[in-house]
């Protein structure tokens, strides 16, 4: 299939858009459009305020078959890859973390119940119809805990009578060894009333490179990282039942694998690495929506997810198994969202939600053969909201939103030795988020925002309970954060062929929290507080230019300041934020089967913890080239080579954790 490529801005950042493969408005999308999130301000004509959206085409072409390595495409959004001892990925949106920012996939959030220490790295994209990344301004009808902005990982549903495709890739190092590989099948139907889909994909690293520049330390040599393996797969699997034009019931079950290994520091000895043999979770759940009666809408979600992690701590010298700990955890929940347009230019949603989470952790220690009791912690978190889209006069959107959300904790236990199993004093918490949105299209091309966002999160268990292996002391009246995000935006034609876009932000977080040192009987612990305030303020500015049919380019700028006042720690700061990012990519086709693809990736400077001790370090910028050629064999197969980190830069997101040098990644795709 020849593809004509345009350069378009999505609500500050770039993406390709396929002319070829463009949807006409009355046929069947790839998007699982039950699995979207509420998002304010959606048009016909482009996306929603603060929401960039990348696609399934967009992922192909950067080869970001990994989450965490795709979120680097969006402005003002960064990732840290094999971040410290635990070996997890980590985001940065805005500044705001993990914590701040809620994880979906199909609007069902995936929560881990015990600490919510997602890794972002165990979750592949190849199934993915489209990710939503919302910054700063999160619709109230999404549910508790849109602090910092949400993203939402949206599956694909079938558009043909019988559809699939299959997707293979050998990863390779610098010099050509192989590392590992990834595989993708899918297959589905879409039939008048009804559509079945099912998708498997499985990523197998058996190790990685360090760059030829990397000088050896004491504790890595170079060469293959040491303990860089990792497993992943996913299954999932959806039916859905279309009775009329407007109805749809859907059930989904995803079910996911994964194990992973400590890669130990470069620059500190440690006597005790952690391996990850199970890092599983699953999830069922059924979306619907129903036309009640002429402008009235109900929309449901019924879940339930599990998550299922073991971590095993050995003796680096020796291997001997030191000790074992499991999660098993559930969460279940439901919810409901009701909207109607009776009311003249008006758009009127309310939504309830109910979430109760589940966890459950017991350890055993090797030396003496002994396993604790198993501990377990329950607690619901309850929200409601409303939301209100005037549309007083031609062009212009006037959005006010509302909730109220609640977290009631039931049971808390912990086990201390000498002690025995106990029960840990709780606490309940409440708050109200408001926000508001005014939003001016000008002209057909030309889009104007003023937002301002008012939200809170709740702290996980982990920051209010957790011991941390004996290290730390419970705050069970942690309170929540709060953050106030400001946003002002722009985006237009500039000229023929020509479209830009910026964005000024601002957000104030209060009750910030983090982890500080306390003396308590004596003995120095850990805590998490709420120490200060947070500034983010930054500017993200994207352009994309069509020179000819076969020729366009583009990219996009953020620059975050992210700083903290603790006054109990002056030398505070937040880190996996880099104050400078940048992409910037080209598309050239020569000839209607062949594209060529370069592009720059650049990272400034970022704090990070330090490689050993306490403090902080700071990283130097990086820049990482890409090249990416791809082959249109026939109409249905297609073969390509992507070249990454193409100069072998040796860099660093975590202090202590270089990453991987040059390496390629060799794909060949058919659909049928």
């Amino acid at each position: 299939m020849q593809h004509r490529w345009v350069p378009c801005t999505l609500a500050g950042s770039i993406a390709l858009a396929s002319a070829s493969a463009a949807q006409a408005d009355d046929t069947p999308t790839p998007v699982f459009t039950l699995g979207q999130i509420s998002v304010v301000g959606q048009t016909p004509e482009g996306p929603a305020l603060a929401t960039d959206t990348l696609d399934a085409q967009q992922l192909q072409d950067f080869s970001k078959d990994g989450l965490a390595d795709a979120l680097n495409l969006v402005p003002g959004v960064a990732s840290t890859a094999g971040s410290g001892r635990r070996n997890e990925a980590l985001i940065s949106v805005r500044g705001f973390d993990r914590w701040q920012v809620p994880l979906l996939m199909d609007g069902i959030r995936l929560y881990l119940p015990a600490d919510n220490r997602i890794d972002f790295d165990r979750f592949l994209t190849p199934d993915l119809a489209e990710i939503q990344i919302s910054k700063g301004y999160v619709s109230v009808l999404n549910g508790p805990d849109g602090m910092g902005g949400a993203i939402n990982l949206v599956t694909r549903k079938p558009v043909k009578p019988f559809e699939a495709e299959v997707r293979s890739s050998l990863l390779l190092g610098g010099n050509g060894q192989y590392n590992g590989s990834t595989l993708y099948a899918h297959v589905g139907s879409r039939q008048e009333r009804y559509y079945l889909q099912a998708s498997a994909e499985q990523r197998v690293v058996d190790q990685w490179a360090l760059s030829h520049n990397y000088e050896p330390t004491a504790y890595e040599d170079g060469g293959d990282r040491d303990h860089s393996h990792k497993r992943d797969w996913r299954v999932n699997l959806k039916a859905g039942l279309t009775p009329n034009a407007v109805d749809e019931y859907s059930l989904n079950f995803v079910t996911q694998s994964g194990k992973k290994s400590q890669s130990g520091s470069t620059e500190a000895a440690d006597s005790q690495w952690w391996d990850w043999p199970k890092w599983d979770t699953w999830s069922l759940y059924a979306l619907t929506r129903t036309e009640l009666s002429p402008g009235w809408t109900l929309k449901t979600k019924l879940y339930y997810n599990a998550f299922v992690n073991d971590l095993l701590a050995y003796t680096v010298k020796t291997g001997a198994k030191n000790w074992i700990s499991h999660y098993d955890d559930n969460a279940k929940g439901a919810s409901a969202e009701l909207g109607t347009t009776v009311l003249p230019q008006q758009t009127l949603k309310a939504a309830l939600h109910w979430r109760r989470d589940d966890h459950t952790e017991w350890q055993t220690t090797y030396a003496t053969d002994f396993t604790e009791p198993k501990q377990n912690t329950v607690e619901d978190v309850y929200s409601v909201a409303l939301e209100d889209t005037w549309r007083f006069a031609p062009g212009w959107q006037l959005v006010g939103g509302l909730s109220r959300d609640q977290r009631k904790t039931q049971e808390a236990q912990e086990y201390a030795s000498g002690t025995g199993l106990f029960d840990q004093p709780t606490a309940d918490s409440h708050a109200t988020n408001g926000q508001a949105a005014l939003l001016w299209q000008y002209r057909a091309s030309g889009k104007l925002h003023l937002s301002a966002s008012d939200r809170t999160r709740f702290p996980t268990l982990f920051e209010r309970f957790s011991s941390r292996f004996g290290g730390a002391i419970s705050n069970p009246g942690l309170k929540p954060e709060r953050a106030l995000n400001l946003e002002l935006g722009i985006e237009d034609d500039l000229a023929p062929g020509w479209h830009g876009s910026a964005t000024l932000f601002h957000s104030q977080v209060k009750d910030a929290i983090q982890s500080v040192n306390i003396l308590y009987n004596g003995s120095t612990y850990s805590q998490s507080q709420n120490v200060g305030e947070a500034t983010y303020r930054g500017l993200e500015l994207a352009l994309g230019v069509t020179l000819s049919p076969t020729l366009a380019w583009g990219g996009n700028y953020s620059y975050v300041d992210a700083t903290i006042d603790n006054p109990s720690d002056a030398t505070a700061r937040l880190t996996t934020t880099p104050r400078n990012k940048a992409l910037l990519w080209g598309r050239w086709q020569p000839l209607p089967e062949l594209s060529v693809m370069p592009n720059l990736e650049y990272s400034g400077a970022r704090w990070s913890s330090a490689a050993s001790g306490t403090g902080y370090t700071k990283l130097g910028a990086y820049p990482l080239w890409g090249l990416k050629a791809a082959l249109q064999l026939t109409p249905t197969v297609e073969l390509s080579l992507a070249a990454r980190n193409l100069l072998d830069r040796n860099y660093a997101t975590t202090a202590g954790y270089p990453q991987e040098g040059r390496n390629f990644v060799v794909s060949a795709v058919g659909r049928f």
